[in-house]
This record gives C-alpha cells, structure tokens and sequence, in this order.
C-alpha cells in the first residue's frame, strides 16, 4: 500500500492574524442577514486574551478599521440591491454590463467574499449609467 504524502509544514513560522479565513458574510450577527446586520465584532473576537497590552490596543484598532469597513460594505450591497430592486434589473443582466462573473455578483450581493476594487466601481458606473438612459 503507497503511502499517503504528509502535509509539509513551512520551513518558517506563517503569518496568521484574526482576518484569515473571515468573510463579511461572518460578521453579521447569528440571527441577522447580510447586509442588513445586525453586525458582531467578529475580529475582536477572534483576538487572543493573551496578547500583551501594547499590541492588544493595536490589534483593537485594527479590529474597529476592519468592522467599519464591513459597515461601509454593506452599505454598498444594500444601495446596490435597492438599485436592483428599483430598476427590476436581473443579476445576469448586472454581471454582463459589469464585465465580470454571475459568481462574483452574487457573492458581492450575499456576502461570501470579498470585493475586489474595481467590482464596486464598476457596479457604480453601470448604476450611474443605467439611471441616465432613464
């Protein structure tokens, strides 16, 4: 019977920090919705009771830019989807006159991933494009 290859660990330590693994879809509260919230400190949750107080205060700082950032990511979604709503505009419809994925609409709308830059600005130029042929 071959044996099955083990997986290697890194020759040096790995970076890891508490934004590893976490989607915005993670920060909404157990009997929230996305992007609707409630929210929940997912990173400051994440963080070690351990970490000396010098980092601790750093890593909190770190933890709030991270949760305004989702606030401001949901509130994207949320004009989005209105605008979607408003205009009867199907998701198909949005990805192709965005140029990207069905895939990637649709994890931006329900949250499972993070945005790349350029999908919101081209999700705001078709909206702006869109309401001045109207």
């Amino acid at each position: 019977m071959a044996e099955t290859p083990r997986r290697r660990r890194p020759d040096r330590p790995v970076r890891q920090d508490p934004f590893d693994g976490l989607t915005p879809l993670d920060f909404v509260a157990p009997h929230g919705t996305w992007p609707e919230g409630p929210f929940v400190r997912a990173v400051a949750n994440r963080l070690g009771r351990d970490v000396p107080v010098e980092q601790r205060e750093a890593a909190d700082r770190a933890a709030m830019l991270a949760e305004e950032a989702v606030h401001e990511l949901a509130e994207e979604v949320a004009v989005h989807l209105r605008w979607r709503r408003r205009m009867k505009v199907p998701a198909s419809t949005v990805a192709r006159h965005a140029g990207v994925s069905r895939a990637r609409i649709a994890a931006f709308e329900h949250g499972t991933n993070w945005p790349r830059w350029d999908l919101l600005m081209r999700l705001r130029v078709l909206r702006d494009t869109y309401e001045a042929d109207d």
